[in-house]
């Protein structure tokens, strides 16, 4: 038995690097299907909302979106704290103790973000600015903990 052959490149010529690479770039950078994406999307959303009794239909889609936002996170969070453990237990206890409090207070702000828009029209820009200076908290724990000390 004979064993056949293909006229293109082989399997491993096409599967280097470059391959994935060029194939990645034509993928991302084609304009038409990002539109043809956008309208889907639009039109999903339309839909929804254009729905007879769609207002409870909505929340539904909206919790399970923000269900989805928020484990994502976490798996984002277990993910980075898995990959930085060594920096984290490397740090001082009073650095760690801002980078632990600076996530507990991102976690319940983005938790509690519907009662912050209750309170008051601008509830949400308190979310934004709280989350805000959550991020610039570990920032600035991280560019401590990188910095020369003579």
């Amino acid at each position: 038995m004979l064993a056949r052959t293909s006229p293109t490149r082989s399997r491993a010529a096409r599967s280097t690097p470059d391959a994935f690479a060029a194939r990645r770039l034509v993928a991302v950078n084609n304009p038409r299907r990002t539109w043809i994406g956008l309208g889907i999307i639009a039109l999903v959303a339309l839909l929804i909302v254009a729905m007879p009794s769609g207002g409870s239909f909505v929340e539904l889609v909206n919790n399970s979106i923000n269900a989805i936002f928020l484990t994502l996170i976490a798996f984002g969070m277990v993910r980075l704290y898995r990959s930085q453990g060594e920096w984290l237990s490397s740090l001082s206890e009073r650095n760690r103790g801002i980078v632990y409090g600076a996530v507990a207070a991102a976690l319940l702000t983005l938790v509690a973000t519907e009662r912050f828009r209750a309170l008051w029209n601008g509830g949400i820009i308190l979310v934004i600015l709280i989350v805000a200076g959550c991020g610039f908290a570990i920032y600035w724990v991280w560019r401590e903990s990188r910095r020369w000390v003579i």
